[in-house]
């Protein structure tokens, strides 16, 4: 959580299932790999890249199915995404969102990112064009 540079860091081959707060959430670190996991039967955003100032993580080969509300988060884990993608830096490919009651990805572009993770304002800028 917060901690930055983590390139050496991953969840890979993991489940998450029945919870009732998110599944993976990714807040203020960079450059870490989320790949074929499963996440089933979650409350609010499942695989959450949290502030906008998150970049160069990569989500692939994922599976998130069965993605409900949650009053007691953030008002937009009201309407929950399988994947929520706040900056367009990140590689997010070969994933599949099933069963959301609201959204399967849910990519919410700002100008500037809107979090407190903690990044330069260079970090937080830089902007390119994500792999599909």
């Amino acid at each position: 959580h917060m901690v930055g540079n983590v390139s050496k860091s991953y969840v890979k081959n993991c489940t998450v299932h029945h919870a009732n707060n998110r599944a993976i959430a990714i807040h203020g670190v960079n450059h870490l790999t989320v790949s074929w996991n499963v996440v089933f039967d979650t409350r609010g955003h499942a695989v959450f890249i949290e502030d906008g100032t998150e970049v160069r993580n990569t989500l692939s080969y994922n599976l998130v199915a069965m993605v409900r509300p949650i009053w007691s988060l953030l008002l937009v884990d009201q309407s929950p995404a399988c994947y929520w993608i706040v900056n367009p830096d990140n590689d997010v490919y070969g994933n599949v969102a099933a069963a959301s009651s609201h959204y399967g990805f849910w990519y919410r572009q700002l100008e500037k990112p809107d979090g407190i993770s903690g990044q330069s304002a260079a970090e937080q800028n830089a902007k390119q064009f994500p792999i599909y």
